[in-house]
């Protein structure tokens, strides 16, 4: 599998998964959404996306 097949596939697994959740937790609670929200949203997508990048660009060897 190519370098930008890898990190396509696990973009959208990532997003997808982890909208999935917070989206979920959302519903269930009734949360309002609110500014402070949506940057806790952004940072909590952000953080699996760099490290898988990171992990993956490691594993095909660009360092």
């Amino acid at each position: 599998m190519s370098l930008f097949t890898s990190l396509i596939i696990r973009v959208v697994l990532i997003v997808a998964i982890t909208d999935l959740v917070i989206f979920y937790v959302i519903v269930r609670k009734n949360l309002a959404i609110t500014v402070p929200f949506v940057m806790s949203v952004i940072l909590v997508t952000l953080v699996p996306l760099v490290i898988n990048i990171w992990y993956a660009l490691y594993r095909f060897g660009i360092k």
